[in-house]
């Protein structure tokens, strides 16, 4: 298995901690661990692995740039490398990783090295752009600029402790190689150079314009509340078409739940299977393990999964013929609920098995935004009126994690409440039946100001029938970046970003814009009503801030809902789920926090 990325894969090995210094009898590879988690539990489970730091990192040569062609080169040549030694079975290489490591992976994979035998990347994302960097067009100056500030900084020479000691014990490569490192690039200071999208500057970090060149098998999994990639990893979900296999394991939870045990089961069948091509066989031992290294992750003891497919199949071919008759895509309901389980620990309640991806069967579900804040099926009348609410321009720097891990069970959530006149709300009647919903969701606005362009963010929500409010999604737009792409739907409104696109908006008009809601999957049950807040972005992630266009005085926006501009809210409606749980508890549902609800009303005079 191969780890590729600019963190420390290639880091040497060490013992893990003195509490698991005990096994390093039955498992060396403890007191020799690699950097990369994904490859020391590949390793557990019997596969060799290689940690490979990209160029400008670690004691790699060259300077580092953000998956420039040379980069994926260098990927290519290693897995050919590695692909031809004799011990490799099959003469087939797997790539593991999470996150950058994932990423990375799309990018290799795509170059098509004939010694790649399968990927499986997790917790990624679909376009370098939009799915962090530029959500909805407005500059995520939170986890992008963090993150991106941190690889840079590691891959200054020598910043690395390690790098330090590789030297001190006689590496004269990697000190000649420290010298190369300062020729990196700021690869946040080129993106906002070209905000916009181009075939030349942004197509190549896009992977969802390009994963249908990967002609090997795929395994991915993503959470719908990742605070660091975000969710819109599942525009990628289509688009494998050149792939022999591609499988996706889904739930609601953060960035380093691909780890946890329901998801990890599925990742190892998948390396057993279309990697060393033998017949699954997770060693006892390593389940035994499992549930301290889940404690040493997640604070919470979670023991593995039962594995079907290797209690079921004799030989490798049933195996293999048993995954690939599953419908390929797992969505994983209420990660955080599961019985037995620590409340809001990375494990789900039931899972259920879809052919593809968007779901078949999905219903368009609207709602129209109405007078005295309701929801209706109905579209309004002629005096039907408007709502408004004003910029918020502290808004953008707000996340709803006021302090500590995010990863504590459950993290200290600081989930505020909407504010009269900075917020509008719209509610549904409760429903009358438990609903399944499952894809991207599209609130179809009419707005009016008296700027020339507004940043705006929709969030959808949960009230639930005993009171308390769960948070489901979101989504986030720069008015002037409204203009569609051919492909956009009627759940899905893509955009172009491209800048003959740009539009500003006309000040005292009513414009039409769609504003897409990130994907997820949620059972909204009986008894509660679905709420749509209307705001300036920010308050609604752990980690993602937003750089807002500046205003000298904060305009109003209004939006429309009377029969010339009936807004309304499009979700994804998902029949033919049977659900097998009650209603679980608010604060247990992993990355979504709760709250008591309250309706927008004006302070009290």
């Amino acid at each position: 298995m191969v780890s590729y990325s600019g963190y420390s894969p290639s880091r040497p090995g060490r013992v893990l901690s003195s509490e698991i210094e005990p096994f390093c009898e039955i498992y060396p590879i403890l007191c020799n661990a690699p950097d990369d988690p994904s490859n020391m539990i590949a390793a557990l489970i019997g596969f060799a692995t290689i940690g490979v730091n990209m160029r400008g990192t670690g004691c790699s040569d060259g300077g580092y740039d953000y998956f420039e062609e040379v980069q994926l080169l260098d990927g290519y040549d290693v897995i050919e490398i590695v692909g031809r030694q004799p011990w490799v079975k099959n003469n087939k290489v797997g790539m593991v990783g999470i996150s950058f490591p994932g990423i990375s992976q799309l990018f290799v994979a795509s170059q098509r090295p004939p010694h790649l035998g399968a990927i499986a990347p997790q917790s990624v994302i679909a376009d370098s752009a939009t799915s962090c960097l530029l959500p909805g067009g407005i500059y995520n100056d939170g986890f992008a600029q963090t993150w991106h500030d941190m690889v840079l900084y590691a891959a200054l020479p020598y910043h690395h402790g390690w790098v330090r000691d590789v030297i001190d014990a006689g590496d004269e490569l990697c000190d000649r190689h420290q010298k190369m490192h300062l020729q990196q690039r700021d690869a946040i200071a080129e993106g906002l150079k070209y905000p916009y999208y181009t075939d030349e500057v942004a197509m190549p970090m896009d992977p969802s314009a390009w994963v249908d060149k990967i002609q090997v098998p795929v395994f991915m999994t993503g959470q719908w509340h990742d605070e660091q990639t975000g969710p819109h990893f599942a525009a990628l979900m289509d688009k494998f078409t050149g792939s022999p296999s591609a499988h996706f394991t889904v739930t609601n939870g953060f960035h380093n739940d691909s780890a946890s045990p329901q998801s990890l089961i599925e990742w190892m069948k998948f390396l057993y299977l279309f990697v060393s091509k033998e017949k699954v066989s997770i060693p006892d031992d390593v389940r035994g393990l499992g549930p301290m290294f889940m404690e040493q992750v997640f604070g919470a003891q979670i023991q593995f999964p039962k594995s079907d497919i290797e209690d079921n199949a004799d030989t490798y071919e049933e195996a293999l013929a048993m995954w690939n008759a599953r419908p390929p895509v797992k969505v994983i309901f209420e990660t955080g609920a599961a019985p037995k389980t620590p409340a809001a620990a990375p494990a789900g309640t039931f899972d259920f098995r879809f052919d593809e991806w968007p779901l078949p069967g999905t219903e368009v579900a609207r709602w129209y935004l109405g007078p005295n804040a309701t929801l209706n099926r109905q579209a309004p009348d002629a005096m039907g009126g408007f709502s408004s609410f004003a910029h918020d321009a502290a808004a953008g720097h707000k996340v709803i994690l006021s302090s500590g891990d995010v990863y504590r069970n459950p993290p200290n959530w600081n989930w505020g409440q909407p504010a009269f006149g900075t917020s509008v709300e719209f509610l549904t009647e409760p429903l009358d039946q438990d609903t399944v919903m499952g894809g991207h969701g599209s609130a179809d606005l009419w707005i009016r100001t008296d700027a020339t362009d507004a940043d705006l963010e929709v969030t959808v929500t949960e009230v639930r029938a005993d009171g308390k409010e769960s948070y489901v999604q979101a989504g986030w737009l720069r008015a002037s970046h409204r203009a569609l792409r051919a492909d956009a739907t009627e759940l899905r409104p893509i955009k172009s970003h491209r800048f003959d696109d740009v539009s500003l908006l006309t000040p005292g008009e009513w414009t039409p814009i769609r504003l897409e809601i990130m994907p997820f999957t949620h059972i909204f049950r009986a008894g509660s009503r679905i709420r749509v807040i209307i705001d300036t972005p920010g308050d609604s992630m752990t980690r993602w801030k937003f750089r807002l266009v500046e205003f000298e005085t904060p305009p109003t926006i209004d939006i429309g809902h009377d029969a010339d501009h009936p807004s309304s809210i499009a979700l994804p409606l998902v029949p033919g789920v049977q659900i097998p749980t009650t209603q679980p508890a608010c604060t247990s549902l992993r990355g979504q926090p709760c709250r008591d609800y309250q309706a927008i009303t004006p302070p009290i005079q």
